[in-house]
C-alpha cells in the first residue's frame, strides 16, 4: 500500500511539473455572474472578478492578478482591487517568507472595466508557493475604505 501511495505522489509531481512548463497557469476568482462585492451600510457599492496567474520564466516564476471592476454606485467614490501577495518556503514547515500588496487603478463607472495585470512578481526557485489574497474596495476620502471579504488563490511553485 505504501509503495502505491509513493508511486501516486511521484506521478502527481510529474503531472504538475509537466503542466507548469506548458505556459501560464491561471485560477479564476469569482465571475461576472457571481462577483466579489464590496458593501457599505448594507448597500453593494462595487464588484470585481478576475484571474490569478503564474508562468515560468528563466528559472523563475512570474505571478500576477488581472480582471474586471464595476462601480455599482458611481457617486464619486471609486472602486479598486487590493491584492496581498504571499510567498512561502516549505522545509520542515511552511512559513511566509515575503509578501507585498498591490492596488489597481481606481474605477468609477457602472459597467465592467478591465484592469490590467497588477504588479508582476518574479519568484526565485527558493519559493514553494505563491498566494494572492484579493479584495474589492471602495476608495473613500476621510474614512477607512470598506472592502469585500477576501478570496485566496494561488499555486505550488514550479
Amino acid at each position: 500500500m505504501r509503495r502505491i501511495l509513493q508511486q501516486a505522489i511521484a506521478l502527481a509531481v510529474v503531472v504538475v511539473l509537466a503542466s507548469a512548463t506548458a505556459g501560464w497557469a491561471t485560477q479564476g476568482w469569482r465571475s461576472q455572474s457571481k462577483p466579489l462585492r464590496v458593501f457599505d451600510g448594507g448597500v453593494a457599492k462595487g464588484a470585481g472578478y478576475g484571474s490569478f496567474s503564474a508562468a515560468p520564466a528563466s528559472g523563475r516564476v512570474k505571478v500576477s492578478n488581472a480582471g474586471k471592476l464595476r462601480d455599482l454606485k458611481p457617486t464619486g467614490n471609486s472602486i479598486y482591487h487590493d491584492t496581498r501577495y504571499s510567498f512561502f518556503t516549505c522545509g520542515s514547515g511552511c512559513n511566509a517568507a515575503t509578501g507585498s500588496t498591490f492596488q489597481s487603478t481606481r474605477w468609477n463607472g457602472n459597467y465592467w472595466r478591465k484592469f490590467t495585470p497588477s504588479k508582476t512578481h518574479n519568484l526565485s526557485s527558493a519559493y514553494d508557493f505563491a498566494r494572492g489574497a484579493i479584495k474589492v474596495c471602495e476608495d473613500q476620502k476621510f474614512s477607512p475604505d470598506p472592502c469585500s471579504g477576501q478570496v485566496v488563490t494561488g499555486f505550488d511553485h514550479f
